[in-house]
C-alpha cells in the first residue's frame, strides 16, 4: 500500500549506512577523550583570554572540531562544509549543531555524553578557565 503522505516524519535521523556508522564510531571516540576538547578550547582562545567572555555566543570547542573532522573527512571546501551542514541532518547531528539555524534547542540525533562535553560546559570544567 502507498500513502500519499506520511502523517509525522521521524524526527530523529538514524542511518545503517557505513558513513553514519563510521560517524557513530568517531562520535564515541570524542567523547571518551575530553582532553582533546580542552585543547581545542586552548587554541580557539589562544589570542586572548577575554575572548570567552565576550562577543556573541560562538560555536563550542566540540563543534569546531567536529566541523573540522567533517571538512577533512569529506574534503570539503568551507562553502561546501556550510552547504553540508545546512543539508545534512546526520552531519549537523554528529557535529552537535541544532536541527536548523533557525532552532537554537538540542538536535536530540545524537546520544549526549555525560562528561562535560556538552555545549554548555558547566563553570570549572576547565582549570585553565579565569
Amino acid at each position: 500500500m502507498r500513502d500519499l503522505y506520511h502523517a509525522q516524519l521521524s524526527l530523529t535521523a538514524k542511518s545503517t549506512h557505513p558513513r553514519a556508522e563510521e560517524l557513530v564510531m568517531m562520535s564515541r571516540a570524542l567523547d571518551a577523550n575530553l582532553d582533546i576538547l580542552k585543547r581545542v578550547r586552548q587554541d580557539l582562545l589562544r589570542l586572548r583570554k577575554a575572548d570567552a567572555k565576550r562577543g556573541r555566543e560562538g560555536m563550542s570547542a566540540e563543534q569546531v572540531l567536529r566541523a573540522a573532522l567533517i571538512k577533512q573527512m569529506f574534503s570539503f571546501s568551507y562553502s561546501e562544509l556550510s552547504f553540508h551542514l545546512g543539508d545534512s541532518s546526520q552531519l549537523r547531528g554528529f557535529c552537535r549543531l541544532p536541527p536548523s539555524a533557525n532552532h537554537a534547542g538540542d538536535s536530540g540525533t545524537w546520544p549526549r555524553p555525560a562528561s562535560p562535553t556538552a555545549t554548555t560546559t558547566p563553570a570549572g570544567a576547565f582549570p585553565d578557565e579565569n
